[in-house]
């Protein structure tokens, strides 16, 4: 998109007949509007998708990474065992495990969270009925507008007489 690229708004008195090219103008300024207002929406869209899947790895990764001190620790109480009584090394294998599991039940409620944002949802009949009264309100005036495109092909294919 080019940046710097200003149009200046198009004033129309009251009472004048509608230029063609600044009502085209018009709709042009219309459209590139609503694309960029559309591509800033994509883009904070992907801005937060993007740290919600990067959050969530990094609560999978840090759940993996506990897990695993809950398993050196499990495969090392036996000799643990011999220096500390039993439910102190129960509470060095059970503290990292259950840190572990809160952690990747974090994580997975997030990826879950994060999914049904991006899903589709369901469209209602409210859904449908509001689609159809905005179709039915906008037909007249498309009939209208065609009616006048039609009334100025005929009048500047009408041949002048002296």
């Amino acid at each position: 998109m080019a940046r710097g690229v200003h149009v200046r708004p198009i004033v129309q008195s009251p009472g004048t007949e509608p230029d063609p090219v600044h009502a085209s103008a018009r709709v042009v300024e219309g459209a590139v509007a609503l694309v960029k207002a559309e591509l800033r929406l994509v883009t904070s869209e992907v801005r937060t998708r993007a740290l919600d899947v990067a959050v969530s790895m990094a609560l999978a990764v840090s759940a993996l990474a506990v897990g695993q001190v809950a398993l050196l620790v499990l495969a090392l109480s036996p000799a643990l065992a011999t220096i500390q009584p039993w439910p102190v090394v129960l509470g060095m294998v059970g503290l990292p495990a259950i840190l572990a599991l809160a952690i990747a039940v974090a994580a997975v409620r997030r990826m879950r969270a994060s999914t049904a944002r991006g899903a589709p949802r369901e469209r209602t009949a409210r859904d449908r009925s509001i689609e159809a009264r905005a179709a039915r309100s906008a037909a007249p005036e498309r009939r209208a507008s065609r009616r006048a495109a039609s009334e100025r092909g005929r009048l500047a294919e009408a041949p002048e007489y002296p």
